[in-house]
């Protein structure tokens, strides 16, 4: 028991050195981070290195995924995704369901061997576009609008595909496939998981709200609790029988709306830098993971288990050709959605522009990439059909594997080149938001720092007044200077930037002199480490909000 403990010790200290030095060289080469995360996977293990990673796929989900996709859910802006409410849940059952019918029928005729219901069964698991893949790779570089769209498909399909992928290996099993059946089993384990979630991250809401209320405010009590959510709401709703990843989404979703957001300054920054960390580093593991799956995958091609199912040579063609398939059933579903919207938009007299809807179809095509869902899905195989090997296992995994690699590639390649014929008006729409929710808000603080010092100048003496004015007009004079920023010409608004970025450095240069300085004072024991660190932490604190 001790050395199996050991030996997982040592494959999490070297999954979190393969994260940390993947993000090093992700910086040095123009590679994107998930693509060499994956590398770095293969490398730790490849035959001789020593790695031989068995991870049960339930744990990987239970562990990476459910925390993963329940902070994605959580930053995920829901005014965006009530507006994309109806395409987002056309592409995450519509389109999953059509891919699978089109998939499964293309899969059995390149590779007749495999029966039709694991056909089925492959097809649902390479239907759920990856949330952390889509992040990886596309994050930043498309309009935040069909970011939201792409993010939000894929927090929801990852159920869909992955109930379609269930009642496909029930079929194989047992022989027996309905349709009406699995529409039913999505839309129950879909609803049911995210009620569970929600209704957990609701009631854990209102309970930190209870301790907060009694003064219970240690930071590091509310942000474990915010931690566990995830993971309490997953298998809760797995052991009912519900979906354990759309619950964990449902959790995530409720955690930014219901009291979940601390009130007190130092639990909602460690909130959110560990959620960052964690996400970042989690996020990484994924996909090193993936990467460590791929030489065992491969060495099964050419052993002789997979000679009798399918020929290895035509397997990588067969590859391309399914991840072919999937693009076109996405891309005609994405092209004609659009131009249905366009039409009817265009007979109710709205204005209608169809240049942009191809390259936007085609961007949103090679950003619906594959990732650890589908990896984590297909090894969930079983190994056995009763007393013979599943069949067709090896193919699955392998066939799954490659779409991965290959959607990661082509996303990683399509994108930056796709980018240059969209449109990048987004962008100052977001800056126009920006500058007038700034505008209204910095409104707000004067009118209330006016009303606060009239409020007192009535109940207090003169001099008390007096510093109370002097310390309201401080304030607001800041106030006013935003305020004057944003509704200035654009030659005001550059100099005021360019006075905001000095300030911003000598702020900055000013607290590393402190710091330097408390630094001399401790080498010089004039003060002790406990001092040190408590001015340090203000100093941080000072500099954070800075930024």
């Amino acid at each position: 028991m001790e050395a199996g403990f050991m030996e997982l010790l040592n494959i999490i200290f070297l999954l979190v050195v393969a994260v940390g030095v993947s993000r090093i060289l992700a910086n040095v080469l123009p590679i994107p981070l998930p693509i060499v995360q994956i590398a770095m996977g293969v490398v730790i293990a490849y035959p001789g290195i020593g790695m031989d990673l068995e991870l049960d796929p339930e744990i990987f989900m239970v562990l990476f995924i459910a925390p993963l996709l329940a902070w994605d859910a959580y930053c995920l802006p829901r005014l965006k995704l009530i507006q994309n409410l109806g395409p987002t849940i056309g592409m995450a059952f519509g389109l999953v369901i059509l891919t699978v019918v089109v998939l499964g029928y293309f899969i059995n005729f390149l590779i007749p061997q495999m029966p039709l219901a694991v056909c089925f069964a492959l097809a649902a698991v390479l239907s759920p576009t990856d949330a952390l893949a889509v992040s990886g790779i596309a994050h930043g570089k498309i309009p935040a609008r069909i970011m939201g769209r792409l993010e939000a498909e894929s927090l929801f399909n990852d159920a869909s595909g992955l109930s379609l992928f269930r009642v496909g290996l029930v079929a194989a099993i047992t022989g027996a496939f309905s349709i009406v059946e699995a529409g039913i089993s999505i839309v129950y384990m879909a609803v049911g998981g995210l009620l569970i979630g929600a209704a957990i991250s609701f009631a854990v809401g209102k309970i930190k709200a209870k301790m907060h209320d009694k003064g219970m405010t240690d930071p590091a009590t509310h942000v474990v609790a915010i931690l566990l959510v995830p993971f309490l709401s997953f298998v809760i709703a797995e052991h009912a029988g519900f979906s354990g990843i759309l619950s964990a989404v449902g959790s995530g979703f409720i955690m930014a709306r219901v009291d979940m957001r601390p009130k007190h300054m130092q639990t909602r920054m460690l909130n959110k830098s560990i959620w960052v960390m964690s996400s970042a580093l989690l996020s990484g593991i994924c996909f090193v993971v993936l990467g460590t799956s791929a030489p065992k995958i491969l060495d099964s091609v050419w052993d002789h288990s997979l000679s009798n199912v399918v020929n290895a040579g035509t397997l990588v063609l067969d590859v391309l050709l399914i991840t072919l398939v999937i693009y076109a059933v996405r891309f005609i579903w994405l092209y004609s959605y659009k131009k249905l919207v366009r039409s009817v938009n265009s007979l109710k007299g709205k204005p209608t522009d169809f240049t942009q809807d191809a390259v936007v179809s085609l961007l949103m095509t090679v950003s619906g990439i594959r990732g650890a869902i589908t990896l984590a899905g297909v090894l969930s195989v079983p190994l056995m059909l009763g007393e013979n090997p599943f069949p067709g296992r090896d193919v699955m995994i392998f066939v799954s594997m490659g779409v991965i690699l290959v959607s990661i590639i082509v996303g990683a390649v399509g994108i930056p080149l796709l980018m240059r014929f969209v449109a990048k008006d987004e962008s100052a729409i977001h800056d126009r938001i920006l500058d007038d929710t700034r505008r209204q808000t910095a409104e707000a603080a004067i009118l209330y720092l006016e009303a606060w010092e009239h409020n007192h100048a009535m109940a207090s003496d003169a001099s008390e007044a007096s510093v109370m004015a002097e310390v309201a007009a401080r304030i607001m004079l800041d106030y006013r200077q935003d305020v004057d920023a944003l509704n200035s010409e654009a030659e005001v608004v550059e100099r005021a930037s360019l006075m905001e970025k000095l300030e911003l450095d000598l702020r900055t240069r000013a607290i590393d002199a402190q710091r330097k300085a408390l630094k001399k004072l401790r080498s010089t024991k004039k003060i002790d480490d406990e001092i040190l660190r408590e001015l340090m932490e203000e100093l941080d604190y000072s500099e954070a909000a800075l930024r």
